[in-house]
């Protein structure tokens, strides 16, 4: 790993140091100079007609600029067309930027006491100059990498190495990106076939299984939710996974599951149970079929509480017994419906005649023939008188049909 060269190894490299005895002398003669300085730059502030602040502000500009671009004299030579010399160029040019940052990041120590430290590693060529590393910052920033546990020369082999395992992983995942955009989903009308699509190749063993697994799941879900819909109609229609007869509540059943395997979520089963199910749904095997009812008016609701009932059935004897609870009920009270209304209009059709309204339950045609069979011939049977009219007329009703009696006038005489 190489270190950048300090402040002070660049100036005792670029010229000589002022020795120690002349050092306050030194000082005095600077300030005098920067005053000279000063006011020469406020005379051509004045003589620009520009502010004195702005343009002190371009001259520190300027002094930056010359003080932070420090070339090595080997930029100087033109590169040749050949590769050697176009690699020792860019070595040159990286080399440059990063020991410029590391002046200035060490200037920011020394005036604003920020302590820092960079650290540089060349991932694409073996022949770099900073391939092991490049280190530069403040003194302290420098100490601190060079005494930290994993840092060091280790430190930056390490972190060299885990930057081109990160680039080749990132090549192989554009390269995966562009296979699954060749296998996107394939939607036919009529049936909605999904194709799996196939995992990672460049993967391990066990990412690639789990991500297959995860694709064929969601492939189902969404194949067996956009059958269902298109069969039904209903564009909110949900797959009833654990209890395939609510799905009479959407009009259709399903057609072609398998017995050999449990009706559960996909998350339940295993992959090769969610690939066979797939594979019949994309063949056409696994489908929805309309039941024969449709959605009119109030049929919807009827449906639903048809699945109700067949849940409650299946739920045991209890919620049989309240499905048989709630079918009375409702009997009942369309009953009471009736009665209601047709005593409301009994005055109005009859004129005021007085009538008798009876449930029928069960009236057979039981008529009394006990005629006396005569004792000879000759005998002839005595007259019987007419009977009066029945009060109430002999029928057979059915169970539950109302009827209506009246009662007949007497004749006069």
């Amino acid at each position: 790993m190489i270190c950048a060269p300090t402040i002070d190894d660049y100036s005792s490299s670029h010229g000589q140091q002022v020795p120690e005895s002349d050092q306050p002398l030194f000082l005095e003669r600077f300030e005098v100079f920067m005053e000279k300085s000063m006011n020469e730059i406020q005379a051509f502030s004045d003589r620009e007609g520009r502010a004195f602040e702005q343009t002190i502000q371009d001259v520190a500009r300027w002094h930056f600029n010359r003080l932070f671009q420090c070339q090595c004299p080997t930029s100087q030579v033109q590169p040749e067309n050949t590769n050697t010399n176009r690699n020792e160029h860019r070595s040159n040019e990286i080399w440059q930027i990063l020991v410029r940052l590391s002046t200035v990041l060490e200037s920011l120590s020394s005036t604003l006491d920020i302590e820092s430290f960079v650290l540089a590693i060349d991932t694409s060529s073996q022949e770099s100059s900073i391939t092991n590393g490049f280190l530069g910052g403040s003194i302290q920033g420098r100490e601190f990498w060079r005494g930290l546990r994993s840092g060091g020369d280790s430190g930056a082999r390490a972190f060299r190495e885990m930057c081109v395992g990160a680039s080749a992983r990132g090549n192989q995942v554009l390269i995966n990106a562009d296979d699954v955009s060749d296998n996107k989903k394939e939607t036919k009308t009529g049936s909605a076939k999904i194709t799996a699509r196939p995992s990672s190749a460049g993967a391990s063993g066990s990412n690639s299984n789990l991500s297959f697994s995860r694709n064929v799941k969601v492939d189902l879900y969404d194949g067996v939710r956009k059958a269902l819909r298109q069969t039904s109609g209903v564009r909110t229609a949900e797959m009833k996974w654990t209890n395939h007869e609510r799905l009479f509540a959407y009009g259709v059943y399903l057609a072609g599951w398998p017995s050999d395997i449990p009706t559960k979520n996909p998350s339940s089963l295993k992959t090769d149970q969610n690939k066979r199910l797939l594979e019949l749904l994309n063949a056409g095997q696994l489908r929805f079929v309309k039941n024969g009812f449709n959605f009119v008016g109030g049929k919807a609701a009827n449906l639903e509480h048809a699945s109700e009932a067949v849940d409650a059935r299946d739920s045991g004897g209890d919620g049989e017994m309240e499905g048989m609870d709630a079918g009375h009920g409702a009997m009942h009270d369309g009953i009471e419906s009736m009665e209601e209304h047709d005593g409301a209009g009994a005055g109005d059709d009859m004129d005021g005649a007085e009538e008798v309204f009876a449930w029928a339950i069960q009236y057979d045609d039981d008529d009394d023939n006990t005629s006396v069979e005569p004792h000879s011939a000759t005998e002839t049977p005595a007259p019987t008188p007419p009977s009066p009219p029945p009060a109430r007329p002999r029928k057979k009703a059915k169970f539950g049909e109302r009827i209506r009696f009246h009662e007949f006038e007497k004749p006069v005489t």
